[in-house]
């Protein structure tokens, strides 16, 4: 039985192979249905007959190596191939029995781990060479991609197995391995995401913004999501010239990390207690950080789940005394759970258990607390004006504030961050409007913030309040035209076409195009409705509440951007800013529209489309309530 080298045993790789060739028959047969069979496919059945051979040869290996290299597939593969493999250290009787053999157990790790390795890159190497045949055969001249896919996915296989292994040795169940497994590769963002979340809920202002950074590294499938791309390459005529994959750096860096794994596990596996068979947990000194991380994890997940169902709170201590509560009753919960999973009986409500559970409780009380007095200073920070290279802010419309009202819009802010117990009571009782504060600055970095700001009537007779201010923004002639009009409004060149819907009096619509010769002069009146102020009802609504007569009409606008740098002052945008800034978009590249709806207070623009023959006695601008009396005067026979 035993082997003549003493870290491999044939006899234990060759039962591995017949025992569990389901395993990587089915994996093969994926593989192989996805590469080669997809590449004969994609070569003799094609719905574009124009397109050259060469042109479906990249195609055809782009779509073979894109689902080759999927980090979803092989991650799922690897687990479920390492649960197979090691599956004896999870019930005692396997376990005994095969630790009873003339094997050492380092022995028996080795043959194990690489099988499990055969049965990955195997069917990976098998499903590569098969490909390469297909290609042969169908004259494909671009195999080396193939060749890289198929190292791209080995890697990723080499290190997702590994990983699995090392999981493997930390629990004797193998539904707690599929779990541990699929937690440790989004545990980091998840729990960045977990506090981003409870972060936005407790912290006065705050956003759910999610950015790992480069620590995203310690969830591996999901940063491997992320990195790994594979994209087809086309010159300025639309050809077709090769095949772009990316992902590279980041797999081999996973590569050397699964040495590691590897290394680790197997120095696991030669210390592990065999009596841990059917534990969720195998080793002591993680039950401790099991019982805790389930406790903390889940109490605070359902607690945000429970305070966010409770509705809006009138205050920060209110908010607060909810959430202590909430994860004080749900984090014991959750702790005492997981310490019967561990024992696996009921009888867990030991006084050291007791202790523990009350000291976890007492830490997220005064995490909590820290919070509550912002000793971090995240609700209270505010950038410095000099170091914000660009400000905006969103009441009813996103806008851009100029460089020297930067100093006033932080004011505002600051006086909302003040009144912050003043302005949750405001929105609890409806009246309030949230407002979104954006600063991009000169790091590189962006700070956003999101307040309920007081609306009620009080607060918008009273000029100097935070909303009377932002309106004066919003109401300013000039960012009103950027809004409706467009951001390069101030260039008619930029215009070529326009449309409006009219209806007749049965309530049938024409789309008519506005001529080049009438759009100026159209332009011409929106803009003095816009200075006039006969916009300001419709377009700031949300916060004045008034009561406005809409039409149904829509006005549309074409026009072209421009990317010289000149322009970028007429392209800044509260959600794109970096990206517009730091991109060429091309001469005449992008072509966006604006939708102008009409209100009664219009009369300029309602005026002009009369003049210019764009609404008459048979066509006409229609109200809101006109189109739903006439609506509701049809008559319908079957």
């Amino acid at each position: 039985m035993k082997s003549k080298i003493s870290f491999f045993n044939r006899t234990i790789f060759k039962k591995n192979i017949t025992q569990y060739w389901p395993v990587w028959s089915i994996y093969l047969f994926f593989l192989l249905l996805f590469w080669p069979f997809n590449i004969w496919q994609m070569m003799n059945v094609t719905y574009d007959l124009e397109a050259s051979h060469e042109s479906l040869s990249y195609y055809s290996i782009f779509g073979a190596v894109s689902i080759g290299t999927e980090p979803v597939i092989i991650a799922i593969a690897a687990v479920v191939v390492a649960a197979f493999l090691f599956s004896y250290l999870y019930t005692a009787r396997n376990t005994n029995m095969i630790h009873a053999l003339p094997v050492t157990r380092f022995e028996l790790f080795v043959t194990n781990y690489l099988s499990g390795l055969v049965f990955l890159i195997g069917s990976q190497t098998i499903a590569f060479l098969v490909g390469v045949l297909v290609c042969v055969g169908l004259k494909i001249t671009c195999i080396q991609y193939l060749f890289y896919g198929f190292v791209y996915a080995a890697g990723m296989a080499f290190f997702f197995y590994s990983l699995a292994v090392f999981v493997a040795m930390f629990t004797g169940n193998r539904m707690a391995l599929l779990a541990y497994y699929f937690i440790i590769n989004i545990l980091y963002v998840g729990v960045v995401y977990l506090l981003a979340s409870f972060q936005a809920m407790v912290c006065y202002g705050q956003v759910e913004t999610i950015s790992p950074g480069r620590l995203a590294v310690l969830s591996p499938l999901v940063y491997l999501e992320r990195y790994v791309s594979v994209s087809v390459n086309h010159d300025e005529m639309g050809q077709v010239f090769g095949i772009y994959m990316n992902g590279g750096f980041e797999i081999g860096m996973y590569a050397i990390a699964a040495i590691f794994f590897a290394v680790a596990a197997c120095l696991l596996y030669r210390k592990r207690n065999l009596e841990t068979a059917g534990d969720l947990v195998s080793i002591g000194v993680i039950k401790p950080i099991f019982r805790w991380g389930v406790a903390l994890c889940g109490g605070f997940f359902i607690s945000m789940f429970i305070v966010s169902a409770i509705g809006d709170v009138t205050s920060i201590n209110s908010l607060y005394l909810a959430f202590a509560i909430s994860i004080a009753v749900t984090g014991t919960i959750c702790f005492f759970i997981a310490q019967m999973m561990i024992e696996k009986n009921f009888r867990v409500f030991k006084k050291k258990r007791i202790v523990e559970c009350a000291s976890l409780c007492g830490i997220c009380f005064l995490v909590l607390l820290l919070f509550k007095l912002d000793v971090f200073g995240v609700v209270e920070y505010q950038p410095d004006a000099e170091d914000i290279e660009k400000a905006f802010v969103y009441l009813n419309y996103p806008l851009a504030v100029d460089v020297e009202d930067i100093p006033d819009l932080l004011e505002i802010q600051k006086e909302v961050i003040e009144k912050r117990d003043e302005y949750l009571t405001n929105q609890a009782n409806g009246n309030s409007y949230f407002t979104t504060f954006r600063y991009y600055l000169k790091d590189g970095s962006t700070y956003t913030r999101r307040y309920p700001v007081a609306c009620s009537p009080q607060y918008l007779e009273d000029k100097n309040s935070p909303v009377s201010r932002l309106l004066v923004y919003e109401t300013d002639a000039e960012r009103l035209k950027k809004k409706i009009l467009g951001p390069c409004y101030n260039d008619r060149s930029r215009y070529y076409d326009g449309t409006i819907e009219v209806y007749d009096e049965n309530g049938d619509y024409n789309t008519l195009h506005i001529a080049e010769e009438k759009l100026g002069k159209l332009m011409d009146a929106i803009e003095q409705d816009i200075e006039e102020g006969n916009f300001d009802r419709d377009y700031i609504s949300g916060v004045t509440r008034e009561e406005v007569v809409r039409y149904i009409n829509n006005i549309c606008l074409y026009y072209y951007i421009k990317s010289d740098q000149d322009n970028f002052g007429d392209l800044d945008y509260y959600s794109d800013y970096w990206e517009i800034k730091n991109n060429t978009i091309g001469e005449y590249a992008s072509s966006p529209e604006t939708y102008i709806t009409l209100t009664e207070d219009c009369v300029h623009t309602i005026e002009m489309l009369a003049q210019l023959g764009l609404t008459d006695g048979t066509w006409k601008l229609v109200t809101d309530l006109e189109f739903t009396e006439q609506q509701g005067k049809e008559i319908y026979v079957d």
